[in-house]
């Protein structure tokens, strides 16, 4: 029979765990101390709140991100066409265009899923070659060349509205030319019914009843490679005009061919281009009088809303495959698909930008969870100070550390978790974005790091002596050996991490793949910076507190003195304070930085691009009516022409090589329009002078002109002559000063600006005919303009600063990181309140002591709140300070690494810009903040009952 020992415990069997043993007895402080506990619990539900929303948020930025991106690019590159050269056999009746259709339908069922699931719809257009009229019939002889192609596109009619005549139909007509070079069989050739657009028809003054005969181009691939003794001319009958409904509708995929005539001047003659339309059921009829190959397109229209950034790196692979396949073939080649999509750019832009959007809105970020946490630590240390008699006497009888702690981290788990999931679930149903398992995990990590920070806060107690505390007790206590490592290990990761940051910068793209991204770590940069110069700023601080206090020792007044030695005696209750308002000020002054920035280089990218208020322009191959002008439109403040004429050529024997595009602006009009504005040009007095000499553009007299920076092989230098070939003719040009950049003009433009009156001067007889406009003007001036504009060219179009400066502040993206700057600069404002309304509500019990006992000695109302404010003077004067001063460092940290020009336009390189204003209402917000919360401790101090403070004890 076994013996027991006679020292065993009877009751062991039922005993607890002693691990567990106090954790019952410390959760049922819970009832008697909810108040804190229920704020530790709502300021974890509001970070856990933030942590799941911002992930949602950031993947509904990306998805209308992706979508705006998609959507506001050239129509021709967001979509997608099939061209093919071949001759199709029409269908019969109702299948008479089923074969074009079947075959755009059969090529879309070999794309991949990913890009059949963003296609919205399939349209398909006919082209024929071009031919150039040979002979008018009732018509006045055209002293230009005209060129004409005969299309027809499906889903055609709602786009059009006939405005004299009819549509045209099929018919049995045949003409016999006049000029017998005509190529025609039997003698004569089938004539066509077609409709002409009314700005074409104007432009090549025909109108309905017209018969024009025409010749296959000499020029045109399509017809030399059908034998001479093979080729025929058509005739075109003139049946109709029509005006097109909405020109810049997605269905015309940007190509307006049809829409008007193009005049082109080479110098030498003036040449037409314009485009005739089909009756349905003409196609067969020229098919079978012709022996020419079509050009057919097929157009596949990307939906933007069908497009989800969570699934773009498998479309982009896609795409990127369908271009190496397809994407190299020329159109021009008979029976051989050809792609045309600029899709590819688009996301490979899109990638880059929002890669960099999220990579500094994580900066923004990690600055706040830095504040965050450092407001629940504040909130934890006045929950452990307040129970730290209660610990102390739990260890007298007989808890462990161990025990302790545990009890900690179960009561921290109770509080913390309900919080951070009610938070994940409100993020849930409040933010629509796309769901991100990053949202649950940083919810549930706030609820980690609020119970480790608790326990943290719980510990020093928990190992203290078992002696009985005394008032002040650990305030002036010796720094361990671990908190100096880890402060130093801090400071260590904070310094490597600036170093290289400075050097790599946050994004880091693949060479071979269209992922972007940055690196966690180095996001997180700014933050270590913040909590090691925190770190810093918490050891330093005290020596000038204590200087302070024995400063003003020496006075005869007692409240500075008071206020400055409670600071230095108070560690426990200044020290997490002035660390939240420091990084709270250093997250406001790098948002407000960033935010100033931003929204400079974009109305600086605004004037850049467009060149004044506003822009009149129909392309460098175009040019506006000889009598075009605005000057007389209601708003009109000043306008200015200009020639652009692209890729003149260097003559070989002088300094520079290649070609550049020339820039002739009326400059003394150009002065006008942008005098006083971000976009003057700042003309040297030479080129506002009138042209002087006989011999001006010849190297004795050259033509003064501004010159590009970036010129081909440049070997220019101011003072410097050089020659340029125009219309067949060399002039000479001085320069009188180099630039990098030209208000209107693209900055990887290689350009040459002269006045227009000296180009005229140097080149008598030549026509220089313009093709851009500036407009000074205000905002509400558009309507007008565009209304006088169509009016005198259907090819012109209208932009303004304010449009461009709208389409890139209102990107999703741009407008993400913006908006995030806004909100983290409230949130850290926020948490920066709550900080200092905890800092004076821990140390209230104190204060209200001391006040009850100096108010029995004769303390007024007045030196109470004087008090607050010494108390609160060091902390707010270092947070401002060092948090400005932070703020600034992680600006100049970060910015060799992001290129703000994804944010503002690629015209403008940008720089930091300071607000001084916003930085001080910024301050001055803050120490607002504090003198409220100084206000309300301060009156409830004065309320308070002398005889119960003098009652309180030492805690």
């Amino acid at each position: 029979m076994r013996r027991s020992s006679p020292n065993a415990n009877p009751n062991a069997a039922r005993s607890r765990p002693p691990l567990f043993g106090p954790t019952l007895p410390m959760l049922r402080r819970v009832r008697t101390e909810r108040s804190l506990l229920l704020t530790l619990a709502v300021i974890v539900l509001v970070t856990a709140f933030i942590a799941a929303a911002v992930p949602r948020l950031l993947n509904q930025m990306a998805d209308r991100g992706l979508s705006h991106a998609v959507s506001h690019a050239n129509v021709f590159q967001r979509n997608i066409q099939l061209l093919r050269t071949d001759r199709f056999e029409p269908g019969t009746g109702a299948d008479y265009y089923t074969p074009i259709d079947a075959y755009g339908s059969e090529f879309q069922s070999t794309f991949e899923p990913s890009i059949q699931r963003i296609i919205g719809h399939r349209t398909w257009m006919i082209n024929s070659l071009r031919f150039t009229v040979a002979e008018t019939t009732d018509t006045d002889t055209f002293p230009f060349l005209r060129h004409i192609t005969v299309l027809y596109q499906n889903e055609l009619d709602p786009q059009l509205t006939f405005i004299e005549g009819r549509a045209p139909q099929t018919t049995a007509e045949r003409a016999v030319p006049v000029d017998t070079s005509i190529p025609t069989t039997d003698g004569s050739v089938t004539v066509l019914e077609v409709a002409f657009a009314a700005d074409a028809a104007r432009m090549l003054q025909v109108k309905v009843g017209d018969l024009l005969i025409l010749s296959p181009n000499e020029d045109e691939p399509l017809a030399t490679s059908i034998p001479q003794s093979a080729q025929t001319g058509i005739g075109i009958r003139i049946v109709g005009l029509f005006t097109i409904n909405d020109p810049a509708a997605e269905y015309w995929l940007g190509d307006a061919q049809l829409h008007r005539a193009l005049e082109y001047d080479d110098g030498n003659t003036v040449q037409y281009y314009a485009t005739a339309l089909l009756a349905p059921e003409g196609y067969g009829s020229l098919l079978n009088s012709t022996p020419y190959p079509f050009r057919y397109t097929w157009r596949y229209y990307v939906d933007p809303e069908a497009l989800d950034a969570g699934a773009l790196p498998t479309l982009a692979a896609d795409v990127r495959r369908l271009d190496a396949e397809y994407g190299s073939v020329s159109p021009s080649r008979v029976r051989e698909d050809a792609i045309r999509t600029g899709l590819s750019g688009i996301f490979r832009a899109y990638m880059s930008q929002r890669s960099l959007a999220e990579a500094v809105l994580a900066l923004a970020a990690t600055g706040l969870a830095g504040v965050a946490l450092s407001v629940i630590a504040l909130v934890s240390q006045f929950i452990a100070d307040r129970r730290r008699p209660a610990t102390l006497l739990m260890r007298g009888r007989g808890a462990s550390t161990r025990q302790i702690a545990v009890a900690q981290i179960v009561e921290g788990l109770l509080v913390s978790l309900p919080a951070a999931v009610v938070g994940y679930l409100v993020a849930v149903l409040v933010v629509s974005g796309r769901a991100a398992r990053w949202s649950l995990l940083g919810a549930l990590l706030v609820a980690l790091c609020a119970t480790l920070l608790l326990l943290f806060a719980h510990l020093p107690h928990a190992r203290r002596a078992l002696i009985i505390p005394v008032r002040g007790d650990g305030a002036g206590r010796r720094v361990g050996i671990q908190r100096i490592v880890l402060e130093g290990l801090l400071v260590v990761l904070a310094i490597a991490g600036a170093v290289v940051l400075r050097r790599r910068g946050l994004s880091s793209d693949s060479a071979t793949t269209d992922q972007v991204g940055f690196d966690p770590y180095l996001a997180a940069v700014p933050l270590l910076v913040g909590l090691a110069v925190g770190v810093l700023a918490l050891r330093l601080y005290p020596l000038p507190v204590k200087l302070l206090a024995w400063a003003t020792a020496l006075r005869r007044d007692l409240v500075p003195v008071l206020g400055f030695r409670r600071v230095s005696r108070q560690a426990g209750a200044a020290n997490l304070p002035l660390l939240v308002l420091l990084l709270a000020v250093a997250v406001g002054v790098f948002s407000s930085i960033m935010l100033t920035s931003i929204s400079r280089g974009q109305s600086d990218s605004a004037w850049q691009r467009i060149g004044a208020d506003y822009r009149i322009e129909v392309g460098t191959q175009a040019i506006l009516p000889a009598t075009f002008q605005v000057d007389d439109v209601d708003g009109v403040a000043a306008s200015a022409m200009v020639t652009l004429r692209p890729t003149v050529q260097f003559v070989g024997r002088t300094a520079g090589t290649g070609s550049a595009l020339l820039v002739a602006p009326e400059a003394n009009d150009l002065a006008a329009v942008n005098r006083g504005n971000a976009a003057d040009p700042h003309f040297p007095a030479e080129m506002l002078a009138p042209a002087s000499g006989s011999d001006f553009g010849q190297p004795t007299n050259p033509v003064p002109a501004i010159v590009s920076t970036n010129l081909p092989n440049q070997n220019l230098h101011v003072g410097d002559t050089f020659a340029l070939t125009i219309y067949g003719r060399d002039t000479t040009y001085e320069v009188v000063d180099m630039r990098d950049r030209f208000p209107g003009i693209g900055v990887t433009e290689r350009w040459i600006v002269v006045a227009h009156d000296h180009l005229i001067a140097a080149n008598p007889g030549r026509p220089f005919r313009y093709n851009l406009t500036f407009v000074r003007g205000g905002a509400n001036l558009l309507d007008n303009l565009d209304a006088a504009v169509e009016a005198q060219s259907g090819a012109a179009r209208v932009t303004s600063r304010w449009e461009e400066y709208a389409d890139v502040s209102d990107a999703p993206l741009i407008s993400g990181v913006t908006n995030g700057f806004r909100v983290g600069l409230a949130i850290a404002a926020a948490y920066s309140a709550l900080a200092i309304i905890i800092a004076l509500t821990i140390t209230a019990a104190a204060r209200a002591r001391d006040t009850a006992l100096l108010r029995t000695m004769g303390l007024s109302n007045d030196q109470t709140v004087w008090l607050t404010i010494a108390e609160q003077v060091p902390i707010v004067a270092v947070a401002l300070l060092a948090g400005v001063g932070l703020g600034i460092i992680v600006v100049r940290l970060i910015e060799p690494g992001i290129d703000l020009t994804a944010f503002t336009g690629p015209d403008v390189p940008v720089s930091i810009q300071y607000d001084w204003v916003a930085v001080g209402l910024l301050c001055s917000g803050l120490i607002l903040v504090v003198a409220g919360a100084i206000a309300v401790t301060s009156y409830a101090a004065r309320r308070a009952q002398l005889g119960r403070a003098l009652r309180l004890g030492d805690e």
